[in-house]
């Protein structure tokens, strides 16, 4: 007679999965609102250059609140 034995998943992997999927929506809705970023800019107005402008300076701050982050003493 064979026992079935059920595997549990331990709490540690449970909680690495739901942050693995939190991350993948996240990523998803972050990279969602970057791709229209230009197309809603120019929908109210905008040109080219401001477009191009408003998104590199976009980058430059989260890249640069990054660095601060990272080389900040804790």
């Amino acid at each position: 007679m064979k026992k079935n034995k059920k595997k549990k998943i331990s709490e540690a992997m449970l909680f690495i999965l739901l942050f693995g999927i939190v991350s993948l929506f996240s990523d998803m809705t972050h990279e969602g609102a970057s791709s229209i970023r230009g197309a809603y800019l120019a929908l109210i107005g905008a040109s080219a250059g401001t477009v191009g402008f408003i998104s590199g300076l976009g980058e430059l701050i989260g890249y640069s609140m990054r660095l601060l982050l990272v080389i900040s003493p804790q």
